[in-house]
């Protein structure tokens, strides 16, 4: 009797599950194709958060949705592979702010956050404004990092970030991954080398 209640209570939080992956799978495509007072709403908060790459944040949302239809259960948001992608998330939404902090004597935080929200609003009232901007989350992190680094220290960090990000994600150490170019740039050049000598072949054979 205790199974039987376990295997239902199971199957109705998959059920649930399910139904929230279809959830948001739909706001997601309705956020990108800005259908409607919803897809607006979406949509500017997405662009609220993130900023310009705002289908981006909503293209993962489908991912997720498609992992709860065919999982049916939460996947870990902190394994290593997601952990990676946040941190490039964060590299990302940082790069895209560094336009606001070009007079690097004269940032205030609250004109960092008034001039985002004022570009972010823009763009939702007008999708064809062009927007530069990391959202809320570039402005407060992008703020951080230009207080701690200055802009060129900002670069280089975020350069280092983008780094540990492809280490988290692949698994792999820096000197693996180096090897590894380094043998896919030597297999690419033999090829091409190869492709040429056999072209000379047969204009000599001609």
């Amino acid at each position: 009797m205790a199974k039987k209640k376990k295997q239902e209570a199971k199957k109705e939080n998959g059920i649930k599950v399910e139904l929230t992956g279809i959830l948001l799978i739909l706001l997601s495509i309705i956020g990108i194709a800005r259908l409607g007072i919803v897809g607006k709403f979406v949509q500017a908060f997405a662009t609220f958060l993130v900023g310009e790459i705002y289908n981006v944040l909503l293209l993962f949302l489908i991912f997720v949705g498609l992992y709860l239809i065919i999982k049916r259960k939460q996947p870990n948001y902190f394994n290593n592979k997601l952990l990676g992608l946040y941190l490039l998330l964060i590299v990302v939404v940082v790069w895209c702010h560094l336009d606001y902090f070009k007079d690097i004597n004269n940032i205030h935080f609250t004109e960092t956050l008034k001039g985002s929200w004022d570009d972010i609003y823009a763009f939702v009232e007008n999708p064809a404004y062009n927007l530069n901007s990391g959202g809320i989350l570039g402005a407060i992190l992008g703020f951080t990092f230009i207080k701690l680094f200055d802009i060129e220290g900002t670069k280089v960090v975020l350069l280092v970030l983008i780094i540990c990000s492809i280490i988290i994600i692949t698994g792999k150490s820096l000197i693996d991954l180096i090897k590894e170019a380094l043998s896919k740039a030597k297999i690419k050049r033999s090829k091409k080398e190869e492709h040429k000598d056999k072209l000379e072949i047969t204009k000599v054979e001609e």
